[in-house]
């Protein structure tokens, strides 16, 4: 992820967060998927991406993504700002990743109810799905030129 892109995920994340009433998004959307970029996931990567992470790897990821979907949005908001200090001062991604799952994740995730825990696994069946999806732009069918701009 580029610094630019980076910086606009971030913005993103606190127009969300700072919203009145901000509600999480979808299963799935675009500020989950934005979040597990910043923090570095690969479980959103498909199998191949998976099967380069050792077992104790794929646990925080999982954990990291439960997190992202379950927890409240301004305390998101606020790990994943600590996250992004954390690779700042620490000048590792994976050394920044442990941290933050120590300091973040592992204190939320023991107090999380175990049915909140089974819908999150749930969702992460879907992350194969949004991975083999992909959109096709097409011409109309009647192939109608389009309007002159009027302006």
């Amino acid at each position: 992820m580029t610094p630019r892109h980076r910086k606009n995920a971030l913005s993103f994340l606190d127009a969300v967060a700072h919203a009145k009433g901000a509600p999480r998004l979808g299963p799935i959307g675009y500020l989950q998927l934005s979040n597990m970029q910043l923090l570095g996931l690969k479980i959103g990567g498909g199998q191949q991406a998976i099967a380069t992470l050792t077992p104790l790897q794929q646990r925080d990821q999982i954990h990291a993504f439960m997190w992202l979907q379950i927890a409240p949005l301004d305390q998101v908001s606020r790990g994943i700002r600590q996250h992004e200090r954390l690779r700042t001062e620490l000048g590792d991604d994976d050394a920044a990743f442990v941290e933050f799952m120590v300091q973040v994740v592992e204190p939320w995730l023991a107090d999380v109810p175990v049915e909140a825990i089974e819908q999150a696994m749930a969702q992460l069946d879907t992350l194969d799905e949004i991975d083999a999806a992909s959109v096709v732009a097409r011409p109309p069918a009647d192939a109608t030129p389009e309007a002159a701009d009027p302006n």
